[in-house]
């Protein structure tokens, strides 16, 4: 998947040296702890809303995909990938 497609930054690698890595959150919208998931490739997505959205039940404040929780993490790991590729 490009880059682009996402908003990730130009310098963000294709795909991280890692498959998939999580995180539990306290989300404030919502009040309560998710999971945020980023695989590899940095497609990302919140545990909670795909649940959400499978039931057919309501998001309240959710962001979604768009979620800020989300997108900071995912931004998170791109820093720490391209540091450790400038080690290398």
């Amino acid at each position: 998947m490009e880059t682009e497609q996402l908003g990730l930054p130009a310098q963000t690698p294709e795909t991280a040296s890692w498959s998939v890595t999580t995180t539990t959150i306290w989300c404030h919208e919502i009040d309560q702890r998710v999971c945020l998931l980023v695989r590899g490739d940095w497609t990302a997505y919140c545990v909670w809303y795909r649940q959400q959205q499978m039931s057919g039940g309501g998001i309240g404040r959710c962001a979604g995909q768009n979620c800020r929780h989300l997108q900071e993490y995912r931004h998170k790991l791109i820093e720490e990938e391209v540091k450790t590729a400038d080690s290398v």
